[in-house]
C-alpha cells in the first residue's frame, strides 16, 4: 500500500541548509518517495502547488520567513498541507506551539528514516483524505494509532485544552 501512496504524493522540503535538504531528498527518493526541495519559505510559496497531495517537511529557524511564520501564513491562507517541522533547535514550547496550529509532527535533526517515514505516511494519507473530501473518523483513527506514545499523549493533552505550559510541565 505504501508504494502506491508514495507514487499519488510529493515530499517538500523546506530548509535554508542546502545539505538538509540533499541529504532528506536523498533519503526519500532511496525509499521510493518523491520530492520537491526549496531554499526558504518564500521560494517555497512562490513555487509549489498545494493542490498535490503529500506533505511538508519544515525547518524551524531560517531566515526571511521562519517555518512558525510559514505554518501562521498557510493556515491563514487555507492551505492544508499537513506540516512536519524538523529541526535542530527544538523546545518544548515551540513543538508544542507549532502542533497546537496544526503540525502533525515535530521531529530534531538529524532524523533517520524510521522515524520520519512514518510521519510522511500519516501526512501523506490525510492530505489524499482531505483533498478526496474523505477524512473519515476511521481516517483520523488510523493516524492517531500510527502516532508514537509521546505525539499521543501530547495531541490527548491539546484536545483537552491543556496550555503548553502545562503540557511542557508534564
Amino acid at each position: 500500500m505504501n508504494e502506491d501512496l508514495k507514487q499519488k504524493v510529493l515530499i517538500r522540503i523546506v530548509d535554508d541548509d542546502a545539505m538538509v535538504r540533499e541529504s532528506l531528498s536523498f533519503m526519500l527518493t532511496c525509499h521510493g518517495w518523491r520530492s520537491a526541495s526549496y531554499e526558504s519559505a518564500r521560494a517555497f510559496l512562490s513555487a509549489d502547488a498545494p493542490t498535490v497531495p503529500g506533505c511538508l517537511l519544515l525547518d524551524i529557524r531560517m531566515p526571511d520567513m521562519s517555518g512558525v511564520e510559514l505554518q501562521c501564513y498557510m493556515k491563514q491562507n487555507h492551505n492544508r498541507l499537513p506540516i512536519i517541522f524538523i529541526t535542530g533547535h527544538a523546545d518544548v514550547d515551540t513543538a508544542v506551539h507549532t502542533l497546537k496550529m496544526g503540525a502533525l509532527g515535530f521531529l530534531k535533526k538529524p532524523v533517520d528514516m524510521a522515524t520520519l517515514e512514518p510521519a510522511v505516511v500519516s501526512a501523506s494519507r490525510i492530505h489524499l483524505a482531505q483533498l478526496s473530501g474523505r477524512l473519515t473518523p476511521g481516517a483520523v483513527n488510523q493516524v492517531f494509532e500510527e502516532m508514537s506514545p509521546r505525539e499521543k499523549t501530547i495531541t490527548q493533552l491539546l484536545l483537552a485544552g491543556v496550555v503548553n505550559k502545562s503540557i511542557a510541565e508534564r
